[in-house]
């Protein structure tokens, strides 16, 4: 979240979260299984009744090439002054693979786990980590603690 954890009451805070693709390796009636989870829409929730979905995580300001506070396609702008949480649920979509049949299936998944430590999941289960409010997650579900303030200095 931009600019550094915190918000200024009319005008856009910067929310972004990167998920990669990523493997899950086990074993399936005694056969190797694969499931490849790729992400393929972020939902955001502000915390203040505000929602926003869209099929990247977003980017900072910087990589944008845009100013601070300009609208993104994740940004939002708080109309009072308080501490919000922001939850990110990524979806995924899940292809599998059972023995040598390659990748013949196809299954979208939500996932959604608030301050989730990164694991290796099973074969069936996405990975999750927790980012910090600074900066891009990796493999994202998760909380925000955004203080909105009614000055543009943060404390």
């Amino acid at each position: 979240m931009e600019p550094g954890g915190w918000a200024i009451v009319g005008l856009a805070a910067n929310f972004w979260a990167t998920a990669s693709a990523h493997i899950g390796d086990g074993l399936l009636l005694g056969q190797p299984a694969q499931v490849l989870f790729t992400p393929i829409n972020y939902r955001w929730n502000f915390g203040d009744g505000s929602t926003a979905s869209s099929p990247t995580g977003g980017a900072s300001w910087a990589d944008l090439g845009l100013a601070e506070f300009s609208t993104t396609p994740t940004s939002h702008k708080y109309a009072a002054k308080d501490s919000y949480t922001v939850t990110l649920t990524v979806d995924y979509r899940a292809d599998y693979s059972l023995g040598d049949q390659g990748w013949p299936r196809r299954r979208n998944r939500q996932h959604h786990s608030p301050s989730s430590p990164p694991k290796n999941p099973p074969c069936s289960s996405p990975k999750t980590a927790t980012p910090t409010p600074t900066a891009p997650a990796a493999d994202a579900a998760t909380h925000f603690a955004a203080p909105v303030k009614d000055e543009g200095t943060p404390t």
